[in-house]
């Protein structure tokens, strides 16, 4: 099932599977799944079947959004086998209303003691590269053969409740915090093994011993409120608030690189994905997905960044930016959205990095500088720490302006050379003249004359015609 949308009745009677009810092999590319309700189970979808079963169902989600689906068990999906695999997926604002470990993504046995080992080496079952915010209920509960990997899950009112008595399930490489009052909940016996997790530890334990979670302490998570505009550097948190880009179909919460650090390993989010001490990897269940969220590559499997966006200095994501203006108007724009994944440094740190400008003046944010391409300059242009930028043209001229705005950013300032810690971003203004040309309209009103004349060209029409 591609590019659709399936939108429900909040109202509805159904009692199982409020949207789809999955009994084969169901996947879902660039879907949405929204306002689902069932009154019992699977409040989006019902995955029927076991193992013995021979249309025992399965759900393959990737670049899909599940919002606002509510069920007392299994808001989102409801699976009598953990036979699911959510992959650059986003939940958001889901509900389980049950009084009883009330799940989002609820599976109602565990796979059996023989199948368990190779389901979790699979890789086939849990959820990855996927952002989880302000949903009610525990986002799952993990089982034996499942994997949780890359994903930032944050601001529910719940988290994992965990039963894996065999130690087969894998919860690793995320970003696990604020999450009501315990990111983890275990049940008697529970062996799931985390590693490498950003998160409460006195929550979620220490994790592997080799590759343990990462304390979030007292750290700021978000610059701003949960959706929306982030606060520019040098504001604290570790996330930039939810976001959903301009063509994109999927929003996240982008780690940010603070003012505060010296080195990219203060950092507890980027470049955090770990090697053993003797420098091997880490076992295959626990490395980071070849891909973000968005499907951009990560960097490495020794250097990755945790949870499921990858901060990446990527220079064909930069598109130009400009304006078409007429005389006496000032160009107003943004470049916010064409800082590869980084924010402007902010201009009191631009002298200690740089010295003084050549020309005396004053740092702008980003340590902005202007260079020409194709004509000479024709205006001034100054720019702000949120990244608007004002320019005012040089007079009436007619034609172009032609420029890269060239910044740095709070992750190119790391670069170990001056050079590349700029990323350069083609601007273009281009000015033209009043448009004075009026219109000259046929008057048809205005007494006889108008309506007569009107009349005879209608009847020098039906002659025409006639005569063929």
């Amino acid at each position: 099932m591609i590019e659709v949308n399936l939108e429900g009745n909040p109202n509805s009677p159904i009692n199982n599977g409020g949207l789809i009810f999955n009994h084969e092999t169901l996947g879902l590319q660039y879907v949405k799944l929204i306002n689902g309700h069932a009154t019992v189970n699977g409040g989006a979808i019902y995955n029927e079947g076991v193992s013995t079963d021979k249309s025992a169902g399965y759900v393959s989600a990737q670049n899909v959004i599940f919002q606002n689906n509510t069920a007392s068990q299994g808001a989102v999906i409801y699976s009598e086998l953990p036979r699911f695999h959510l992959y650059q997926t986003v939940l958001r604002d889901n509900k389980a209303t049950g009084l009883d470990q009330s799940t989002l993504l609820y599976s109602a046995i565990a796979f059996n003691d023989d199948s368990t080992s190779g389901n979790a080496s699979s890789r086939l079952y849990g959820l990855k590269n996927s952002t989880i915010f302000n949903n009610t209920g525990y986002i799952t509960n993990v089982r034996d053969g499942m994997i949780i990997n890359n994903i930032t899950m944050i601001r529910n009112n719940a988290g994992f409740y965990l039963q894996a008595p065999k130690g087969d399930a894998y919860v690793s490489n995320s970003i696990i915090s604020e999450n009501g009052s315990k990111n983890c909940v275990f049940a008697d016996g529970d062996k799931t093994q985390f590693i490498n997790n950003l998160t409460k530890t006195s929550d979620c334990g220490s994790g592997n011993s080799t590759d343990p979670n990462i304390e979030i302490g007292s750290n700021t998570l978000l610059a701003g409120e949960l959706e929306g505009k982030c606060n520019a550097a040098p504001a604290e948190g570790l996330l930039c608030p939810y976001y959903l880009p301009e063509k994109q179909f999927l929003g996240f919460f982008k780690p940010r690189l603070l003012m505060s650090y010296q080195t990219l390993s203060d950092s507890l989010i980027v470049n955090r994905g770990r090697v053993l001490s003797d420098g091997t990897n880490i076992t295959s269940l626990s490395s980071c997905e070849s891909v973000d969220q968005r499907g951009r590559t990560r960097s490495t499997k020794e250097l990755c960044d945790i949870g499921a966006i990858e901060l990446v200095i990527d220079a064909d994501s930069i598109s130009p930016v400009g304006q078409d203006i007429l005389y006496g108007e000032t160009a107003k724009f943004s470049i916010a959205d064409q800082l590869a994944d980084g924010e402007l440094l902010p201009a009191s740190e631009c002298e200690s990095l740089l010295g003084k400008r050549e020309d005396g003046k004053a740092w702008q944010a980003g340590c902005l500088q202007i260079v020409q391409t194709n004509t000479p300059s024709k205006g001034t242009l100054t720019l702000d720490q949120e990244g608007n930028v004002t320019y005012v043209p040089n007079g009436n001229w007619h034609g172009s302006d032609e420029f890269k705005l060239r910044v740095m950013t709070t992750i190119t300032r790391f670069s170990d050379s001056i050079g590349n810690r700029y990323i350069d971003i083609p601007g273009k203004i281009v000015q033209d003249p009043p448009n004075d040309f009026e219109s000259k309209k046929v008057k048809t009103g205005g007494g006889s004359f108008g309506y007569g004349m009107l009349i005879a060209l209608l009847g020098l029409v039906g002659l025409r015609r006639f005569k063929k």
